[in-house]
């Protein structure tokens, strides 16, 4: 059961939107105008999948209202290294692995 929650948390905390860590994924491989683009797509994803889990309204509403600035690098102009691309499409595939459309089910 802890590992399942483990994989979960990751799984939420990698979603390519906003603030979360998948967000600053996304915003180093694309820039910001796509990763903005993306973030609105996966909000109103969310929104369509809310209908499978409750949750993912809560989710998309998070995204929506903490998505929407984001924290200012040291440095943007340096651009990214080839392994360090590589590293990044890693971390998008990892959340494509461990996600759940229906994370809970009530059992009566």
């Amino acid at each position: 059961m802890a590992g399942w929650v483990g994989l979960l948390v990751t799984g939420l905390n990698l979603i390519p939107a906003g603030q979360l860590d998948g967000g600053h994924i996304l915003y180093a491989l694309v820039g910001h105008q796509t990763a903005r683009k993306v973030t609105w797509a996966i909000v109103l994803l969310m929104l369509a999948m809310g209908f499978l889990w409750v949750g993912w309204f809560v989710w998309a509403a998070l995204i929506a209202i903490l998505g929407r600035f984001r924290a200012p690098l040291l440095n943007e102009l340096t651009p990214l290294h080839r392994w360090q691309k590589v590293l990044a499409v890693v971390g998008l595939v990892i959340f494509f692995l461990v996600f759940t459309p229906v994370p809970f089910t009530e059992v009566r």
